[in-house]
């Protein structure tokens, strides 16, 4: 089942590994397993760290809250409650997409929303 090895690059100030592949909506990387499909960094977790037999648990974002990072280091196992309460304690890092981070300079805010301004130009997203 996890015979498949992961596209990743590797970004140089955070170490994190990000997938190069097919995302979905939410900008997760996501990986087809025969007729179904699941995330990238839940698969990454599994093929590294053994699958997981509890009920309940997610693979969390733990590094940099991006979304695309399938680096084992950057995440750790929680229920879906651990997961949102780290959600919303680290504000989020990088756009929808998963492309770019929303600092100072790239992002801004509209309607209480910050906006990714590089995927606005259509560089991404």
């Amino acid at each position: 089942m996890f015979n498949k090895d992961l596209e990743y690059e590797i970004e140089e100030d955070t170490q994190c590994h990000l997938f190069i592949g097919a995302k979905n909506k939410a900008g997760y990387g996501v990986v087809r397993l025969g007729n179904s499909t699941t995330l990238a960094h839940r698969y990454q977790w599994q093929k590294r760290r053994g699958v997981i037999e509890q009920p309940g648990i997610e693979v969390c974002h733990t590094h940099s809250g991006n979304r695309h990072c399938v680096n084992v280091d950057h995440l750790k196992l929680g229920t879906h409650a651990q997961n949102m309460a780290d959600i919303k304690e680290h504000s989020r890092v990088y756009c929808d997409a998963g492309l770019h981070q929303l600092d100072a300079i790239n992002s801004f805010v509209w309607n209480n929303k910050r906006i990714c301004k590089a995927c606005r130009a259509g560089g991404g997203g």
